[in-house]
Parts: C-alpha cells; structure tokens; sequence
C-alpha cells in the first residue's frame, strides 16, 4: 500500500467512526423522544431502550458495520444486485431457476426484493461514506490543511462533509433500509427468502466445485459473499425484529423513519 491510500484508509476509517458515533447519539431514547415530540408520543408506548438497542444493532451489523468487517463483503455486491435485479442474468448459471421460480412462485418477486433492498441499504451507506471521506479530505485543503497519519475526524468536519454528499442518496439508503425491517413482520416471507439464498447459493457452490473437481478456479467467491451477507440479515431480521411482535415492529419501524427524516432534514436545512 501507498502512503497515500494508507491516509485514504484513515480517512475512511475516522468517517465511519463519526457516522458510528452519531447514529449511536441519536438513538438515544431521550433524543427520540424529543424528535417525536408529543404528536407521536404513542409509538414509544412499551418501547424500551432495549428495543431501541436492538434496532441499532440492526443497523450496524447489516448497513454501517465497522471497516474490517467489511472487507471482503464489499467488492461482491454490485454485481450481486444487479443479478438479482435482472433474475434472468441468472438462468445463465443455474439450469435449474426455473424450478426454483416454479417452488416459490407465491412469494418471489417479494422475496427478491428483500435481498435487492437489503444490499442497496449497504451500497448507498458505502458511498455515502466513500464521498464524506473525499469531500472532508476537500474541505481540509480549502483550509490549507491535508489529513496525516495522526489525523483524526470531528463532528464539525464530518457535518460539513456530509452535507456536501447528495440528499438522495441518504433518502435512498433509509428506504431500502425500511422495507427490509417491514420484511420482519412476515415470519414466513423471511423463512421463505432464507430457502431461496440457500437454493441459489448452493447451486453456485455446486458449480465452483465442478471447476475444482476439473482443476479450474472458482468463479463465484465473490456471489457466494454476497449470498452469506443476505443470510446474515435474514437472521438479523428474524432474531430482532421476531423479537418486537408485529404491532409493536410497525411502530419501532415508523419511529425510524421519523427519527432518520429529522436527522436528514436538521443536517441538510430542508423542512
């Protein structure tokens, strides 16, 4: 490594950090509280810190997880959606889709669309970190300053940054996110999905053993990645969300999208 992708890496590092540390401040329940206000006080109703803690656990194992948790996670992804946004891109590998389309023909579509959204949540989190780190390196040389090998990010910089990375992809990410927690409150959708990764995955494995059989490399590590990930979800999802009960879910569910839209808008200055 260079010296200058080892400061990129610290960069990215510090605005990972910061993105940690103010998700984890503003779920907080007193802050909740105070962003609900006391038009939507009800939706606290029998929601505990703890099922806050939850929730933002959630969210850092599947969408903000910390930098080396992600490293071979992240190079698999963007052809692993649009694999699963265009399923016929699949037939090409797995003979036999057609079967397992036939077997889950009730709830596909959805099912793809759980795995599709889950893995958009993370990609837009990693652009927006990917662009913060960049415009942060930006803002510092407008001051005349460069970030070294002791550099470390604040809150006043990270903000500065983040405002400089497009509101849609914000928006974007917390929309994914949401319908990928509304999966939680269909137990069997998510067993179902479950099956389905499991299928595909197993006959991605089966193909990379016939390349080793035959003294060929494997071709898809990287898919097989991807597909671990959405199992890791799916269990996230089941264990967390499982956890709430469906009536309560709906609730914990509309408190994040209130919480993360009041924290988007505050940033941005938009109403």
């Amino acid at each position: 490594m260079t010296a200058g992708t080892d400061i990129g890496s610290l960069v990215r590092d510090q605005a990972v950090k910061c993105i940690h540390q103010d998700f984890d401040s503003r779920y907080d329940m007193e802050h909740i509280r105070r962003v609900l206000g006391t038009e939507n006080a009800r939706l606290l109703q029998g929601v505990s810190q703890n099922d806050i803690d939850m929730l933002k656990q959630f969210f850092f194992n599947t969408i903000y997880p910390r930098m080396g948790e992600r490293a071979e996670r992240d190079k698999s992804f963007e052809s692993m959606v649009a694999m699963l946004k265009h399923p016929s891109r699949l037939g090409r590998f797995i003979p036999s889709l057609p079967v397992l389309v036939l077997k889950y023909a009730r709830v596909w579509p959805t099912a793809v669309n759980v795995g599709v959204n889950a893995m958009m949540a993370y990609l837009y989190s990693l652009r927006i970190e990917e662009l913060v780190s960049r415009e942060a390196v930006a803002i510092l040389k407008e001051q005349g300053r460069a970030p070294d090998e002791r550099f470390e990010m604040d809150i006043p910089l990270y903000e500065k940054a983040f405002v400089r990375v497009p509101l849609s992809h914000s928006r974007r990410m917390l929309s994914s996110a949401v319908k990928v927690m509304r999966a939680g409150k269909n137990p069997e959708l998510v067993k179902t999905t479950r099956n389905i990764l499991n299928d595909v995955r197993g006959n991605f494995a089966r193909l990379d053993k016939q390349r080793r059989d035959a003294g060929q490399p494997p071709m898809y590590e990287d898919i097989i990645r991807a597909l671990n990930f959405g199992e890791t979800v799916l269990n996230q999802v089941q264990s967390v969300f499982g956890a709430l009960g469906e009536e309560k879910l709906t609730r914990v569910i509309r408190i994040t999208e209130i919480n993360e839209s009041h924290h988007i808008n505050t940033l941005y200055g938009v109403s």
